[in-house]
């Protein structure tokens, strides 16, 4: 099952989901559509299991992320790249806003950022803050990726912080 979720990430993230067939995730991993029907109704139930794994794992980055101290820009900056792995990795399915059920995936990891009881300006700062990592890590903006994580964390302390950090 786990070359299955592999194979329909890398197809999912090279074709788009919508293109995604069971045909090229089958031809990747080297098996039958027999195998394939064993652990999944059809191509969306696969889908939705590399998203509930990719979720997991941005969910985690966002738990580490708030941990931090935000002044700590050259840490934040570590994490920042971490999501940009999970976007080379999962593509577009990465973004919370990619797929069928947006509303209840961005619930959830606005959750993680700020907790179940939320003031309007937490979830406003949790919002900004899910978008901007979303926005950026999808982007081919110029620079070094080192550049790019950097700014995008001096944004991510200031969203955290409420301050500028400069450094």
């Amino acid at each position: 099952m786990a070359r299955l979720l592999d194979c329909g990430r890398e197809a999912a993230a090279e074709r788009g989901p919508e293109q995604t067939r069971v045909d090229d995730v089958v031809g990747r991993a080297g098996t039958s559509h027999g195998t394939f029907y064993l652990y999944f109704e059809n191509i969306d139930d696969l889908l939705n299991a590399v998203v509930a794994e990719c979720d997991a794992e941005y969910g985690s980055l966002i738990t580490e992320l708030r941990a931090q101290d935000a002044s700590d820009i050259d840490r934040v900056a570590r994490s920042v790249s971490r999501f940009d792995d999970l976007y080379q990795r999962y593509g577009v399915l990465a973004s919370p806003w990619a797929r069928p059920g947006a509303d209840d995936r961005i619930e959830t990891l606005l959750q993680r950022i700020g907790g179940s009881n939320m003031s309007t300006d937490a979830y406003m700062h949790s919002l900004a803050l899910l978008a901007l990592i979303d926005r950026l890590a999808s982007a081919n903006t110029p620079g070094t990726p080192e550049l790019r994580h950097r700014g995008l964390a001096q944004l991510i302390a200031l969203l955290l912080n409420g301050r500028r950090i400069d450094a």
